[in-house]
Formats: C-alpha cells, sequence, structure tokens
C-alpha cells in the first residue's frame, strides 16, 4: 500500500493524481498539502502526459479540512489573526497551482464533496460530478468567506448565501451541475468511464496548444478578479475565526468531540 496521500497514475498521456485518504474520505490534511505540492509538481515535469484527472480515492472526493484532533489543518489555539491569514494563504496558493497548471486538470468528484473540498473542483478547468454526490457545507460553522466567494462565481450570490448561511447545507450532484458548480452530471457508474474518455480525446491535442487554449480562457477570469477572490477568502476566514460564535464552537469541539459538538449546535444554535 502507497502511504502517501496523494499519489500520481499515468496511463498513455493521461495522469491520475488521486487523493488517498481513503480512511479519512480524504480530508485536507498538512501531509496531503505537501503531497499534492509535490504530485503537482511530477505532473507538470512529466512531457508524456498532456491531461490530468484529479479524482479521491475510496467512498468520497474530499470532506474538507481535518478537523480531528490534533490536526495542524485545525487553526490552532492562540495564534494572531495575521498567523491565521497566513496558515490559510497556504492553503489558497496550493488551490491556486490546479487553476495556474498549464496543464488542463479535469476534477472526477464523486460520493462526499465537502467543506474546504468544495473548492478543489473549481480550480479544475473541467468538473465532471457523480448524480448522487453530497455537495455541501460544513455542519458547524468554524469560520466564513473561505468557500462561498468562490462558488458565488459559479453558481451567483443568491444560492452561494443560500448554502452559506445555513450550517450543513447540501445538494445533489445533480443539482450542482444545474447551478453551474459542474459542467457535466453523470450516474456515479459512468464517472469514472466518462472522465477518461474526455482526457484521452483532450490529450489527442498537442501540449502547448493546450497550454495555450488554457491560459487564453484562464486570463478572462483572472481580469475579473479570481486571484483577489483567492486573496480576500484567506482574510475574511482569518476575520470569521475571531468572531466569538465561533469560538465557542472550536471550544465544543475541543471539549465535547465533532459529533456531539454537531449535536448540540442543532439543539441550542449559538
Amino acid at each position: 500500500m502507497d502511504d502517501r496521500t496523494v499519489i500520481l497514475q499515468r496511463q498513455e498521456r493521461v495522469a491520475e493524481i488521486v487523493l488517498n485518504r481513503p480512511e479519512k474520505l480524504n480530508a485536507l490534511s498538512v501531509a496531503l498539502q505537501s503531497d499534492l505540492h509535490a504530485c503537482l509538481d511530477e505532473f507538470e515535469a512529466d512531457d508524456s502526459v498532456r491531461v490530468g484527472i484529479l479524482r479521491g480515492a475510496g467512498r468520497g472526493f474530499c470532506v474538507g479540512f481535518d478537523l480531528s484532533g490534533g490536526s495542524a489543518a485545525f487553526r490552532p489555539k492562540d495564534i494572531s489573526p495575521w498567523e491565521d491569514r497566513e496558515r490559510l494563504r497556504k492553503w489558497t496558493q496550493l488551490f491556486a497551482r490546479i487553476w495556474h497548471c498549464p496543464k488542463p486538470i479535469i476534477a472526477q468528484v464523486h460520493g462526499y464533496c465537502l467543506a474546504g473540498g468544495v473548492v478543489l473542483p473549481l480550480m479544475a478547468d473541467i468538473t465532471i460530478i457523480a448524480d448522487e454526490c453530497r455537495v455541501g457545507w460544513p455542519k458547524l460553522p468554524m469560520g466564513g468567506g473561505f468557500v462561498a466567494p468562490l462558488f458565488a462565481r459559479a453558481v451567483g450570490p443568491g444560492r452561494a448565501k443560500m448554502m452559506e448561511f445555513v450550517a450543513g447545507s447540501e445538494i445533489t450532484g445533480k443539482t450542482a451541475a444545474e447551478w453551474g458548480y459542474a459542467a457535466q452530471a453523470v450516474p456515479e457508474a459512468l464517472l469514472a468511464e466518462t472522465c477518461m474518455e474526455l482526457a484521452q480525446k483532450i490529450a489527442r491535442m498537442s501540449s502547448h496548444l493546450l497550454h495555450l487554449k488554457k491560459a487564453s480562457i484562464n486570463r478572462v477570469f483572472d481580469l475579473a478578479g479570481l486571484q483577489e477572490t483567492l486573496a480576500s477568502a484567506t482574510e475574511w476566514d482569518a476575520l470569521a475565526h475571531e468572531d466569538r460564535g465561533v469560538a465557542q464552537v472550536r471550544g465544543w469541539v475541543r471539549e465535547l468531540g465533532m459529533k456531539s459538538a454537531i449535536d448540540k449546535f442543532r439543539e441550542e444554535g449559538l
């Protein structure tokens, strides 16, 4: 078994970038952050592959940040807002690497795509999602402004607010595609085949022409403020972490554990 949290698998001109924490539903850890950077380095440097497929091993794509006890992805106690902002900025820099990668990347999304995991497909060039996939927000208000501004660019402000303002909001993959979050929704049984067939068709294009085509489309969204949205996301989230309600929820998680904290929030609110 490969113990890396992200692995690269090649199939002729297509490379699969696989989030490899199936036992944690591919929750985003600091180790995964490092391993994904390394896999993207390898993917970009390999002239034999032209297209990437970003997918999750096991039952889901990604359930967001790893908030389990001791995880460095969970905001440490007693850090300043600036230190928190810098911690979050490392994640947005990672997400931006997918956007800036010269080679096209298809997000293959199944099972669960939750919380911070929602951002990864937004940075991919094309997202194909399973009809049955659950796309949703954290069940506890642990921050704010990290996911929704980017989500709003794809689905509009009203739908983004409808998700952001209610803890634990969820939609299906089919609805996500109808809203514009994904380019296409298909039954999960056809997802892998659909993504690979598309990747192989794209890989018929010369690599340099693919780079140019991707850059020409991305430039439009960069000029429309995508990079500023990514940058400001860290600041809004760091600011939300200073809210007394968020601090109270973090205290519940540390004292009671995640499941009991969710139950308490559902019963009492803030």
